[in-house]
């Protein structure tokens, strides 16, 4: 059996492919650790002082910042500014020099920080410590859903979002002539796969518990940003401009989406790089509907419109005569004997 070149580079390309995605999927996993996790203490300036001096002393992975009081602990939390936070206060009822330690949590926001968190400020009461004796106790401000207590649903949001836009936009490039039809129909598709992704999502597996409605333009506007991307590529490089979306939504899109691990587990600058994609916008607008409502949307809808507004530009400044050009040139390429030809006069 003889091997043609064209057999021997798809053998190679495939395989470096594999390799490739694998490598790409797997990497964030393998160089991820907890960095740079922000955090708020409120308390006496001693106490805040004290704790910011244990965590330091331990290597923890927090960046502090200092507030006036619990209530805006809390706030900066609810509007996921922060990760967690600590509260400090006199202890009551308790020997001379203690002082208590609320530890605030937001498991919502990401299992792995809210676990490090609480092994973390679990160890500033250890005995033996110089100073005040820390009493700990944990509040957890946004737990997860019933139907989700590990998180491993929401860390899942975005993928098929993002798989969902890649076959409407590369169904609508390949399928669908006419640059106004192309639009209409990225949207209608978008919209009704947002309806359907959402209704399963939410009433039924009871992952979602945010607003119904806000859930759903979120999840369209995702599918749509993807699907126009793609379309829009395209109309601009062809085939390959499918491929290149694709590249860049799924072995790098996913992985880097802060899903599965939060963006500051990631080497700089790749975290803030995920969160540029749609899958990463996407996933984190929807975590933040669902459990943070006090929170902005903004920063993640603008990455998705603008994914979307780049790839309807391109549609729309692409030529409207592409398909039209391409059955002409079958036609010129056919055999003159199997033209049809007019009857000879007479």
């Amino acid at each position: 059996m003889q091997y043609s070149s064209a057999a021997t580079r798809a053998i190679l390309v495939g395989t470096l492919a594999v390799l490739a995605v694998a490598l790409l999927f797997l990497w964030p996993v393998r160089a991820a650790s907890p960095r740079d996790l922000p955090i708020v203490v409120a308390g006496p300036p001693a106490a805040a002082q004290l704790v910011e001096q244990r965590l330091a002393g331990a290597q923890a992975p927090f960046v502090t910042t200092a507030v006036a009081d619990r209530a805006a602990a809390v706030r900066r939390i609810e509007t996921r500014e922060a990760y967690g936070g600590i509260v400090l206060t006199p202890g009551t009822g308790a020997p001379a020099g203690t002082v208590d330690v609320e530890l605030l949590t937001a498991t919502a926001a990401s299992p792995a920080v809210a676990q490090a968190l609480v092994q973390g400020v679990g160890t500033l009461g250890a005995s033996g410590a110089p100073g005040p004796t820390l009493r700990v106790h944990h509040t957890e401000l946004a737990p997860l859903a019933e139907q989700d207590p590990r998180g491993a649903g929401i860390a899942m949001l975005a993928l098929p979002l993002g798989i969902g836009g890649l076959i409407v936009g590369a169904l609508t490039a390949l399928q669908v002539t006419g640059r106004r039809t192309k639009v209409v129909t990225i949207l209608a598709a978008s919209t009704l796969a947002g309806l359907g992704w959402t209704l399963v999502l939410h009433p039924w597996f009871g992952l979602l518990t945010g607003s119904i409605w806000t859930e759903w333009g979120l999840a369209a506007l995702a599918v749509a940003a993807i699907a126009g991307s793609a379309a829009g590529a395209h109309a601009l490089l062809g085939v390959p401009g499918l491929g290149l979306i694709a590249l860049i939504t799924t072995p790098f899109g996913f992985p880097l989406a802060g899903t599965q691990l939060p963006p500051e587990f990631l080497p700089s600058p790749w975290g803030a790089i995920g969160q540029a994609l749609v899958p990463g916008a996407a996933a984190t607008a929807l975590r933040t509907e669902s459990y943070f409502p006090a929170a902005s949307l903004t920063p993640a809808v603008l990455v998705m419109t603008l994914w979307l507004a780049a790839g309807l530009l391109l549609i729309a400044l692409s030529r409207p005569h592409r398909a039209r050009t391409a059955v002409e040139g079958e036609v010129s390429n056919t055999p003159p004997s199997t033209r049809s030809e007019p009857a000879a006069a007479g």
